[in-house]
């Protein structure tokens, strides 16, 4: 009795792993995630690198990208972003200085798998950009009863779009964790807007008659197209998942 309940419970245990084992081989993984940030001045400071190399002109400090399994195709997109306030508090003019600078890509991207360790991929992204300049100063001349004020704002805006080709390459660290580099071929068509507005005051205590006020504006509005190759320099650190 005791060795038929032993190998009914031998048998039991055989079947639920050979039912485990179809279970697993039933959860098919359809996608693959990859997520990259730009990683030049964390490797300079790990491998010691020379500080006069080439210097980074890639704005996506951040990537992703989902791949089909099956087909290899996939969508990738990138993103940066600038900013920057200064202020000099010594200057007479208490001048002020405000940046914005905002980067974003989108395609359609394919992958190639080269061996165990290495991918290659092409891509065909749309790309766009915008960027926020602002600068303010305020300064006041007073001597006797006349007091003499200037006010300037300058303020520059530019936006960017266009598109064009895109190669990478990564080498698998692990089977998670990937280094790779890339190089784009990208037409950039940007429209620049500029206006400056000075605003001047003039007051005399002694003499009202003589107070006066005054603004002046200037204004710029340029186009430029731009067709240009980013080499690849820039290192990013993926995570595959």
């Amino acid at each position: 009795m005791k060795k038929i309940l032993l190998c009914s419970f031998a048998a039991s245990l055989l079947f639920c792993k050979v039912k485990a084992g179809e279970t697993d081989s039933l959860k098919t993984k359809y996608v693959n995630h990859y997520v990259g940030v730009q990683a030049n001045q964390l490797l300079k400071q790990l491998i010691n690198l020379n500080a006069s190399s080439a210097p980074i002109n890639n704005p996506y400090l951040l990537t992703y990208g989902i791949y089909a399994t099956e087909i290899n195709w996939g969508f990738e997109l990138g993103m940066g972003y600038n900013y920057f306030n200064t202020k000099d508090n010594l200057s007479p003019t208490d001048q002020e200085t405000k940046f914005n600078q905002t980067f974003f890509r989108l395609g359609v991207a394919k992958k190639f798998d080269i061996g165990k360790r290495w991918e290659a991929g092409i891509a065909l992204d749309y790309i766009g950009s915008n960027e926020d300049n602002r600068t303010f100063s305020h300064s006041v001349t007073q001597f006797g009863g006349q007091k003499d004020s200037t006010s300037s704002v300058s303020a520059s805006t530019e936006k960017s779009n266009g598109g064009g080709l895109r190669l990478n390459i990564r080498y698998g660290l692990s089977k998670y964790i990937f280094l790779g580099t890339e190089m784009t071929f990208y037409y950039s068509k940007a429209k620049n807007k500029s206006n400056v507005t000075i605003t001047e005051v003039f007051t005399n205590i002694n003499f009202p008659d003589d107070n006066f006020s005054n603004t002046s504006y200037s204004s710029t509005d340029v186009e430029q197209k731009s067709l240009g190759i980013t080499l690849p320099v820039a290192i990013f650190l993926i995570i595959k998942f």
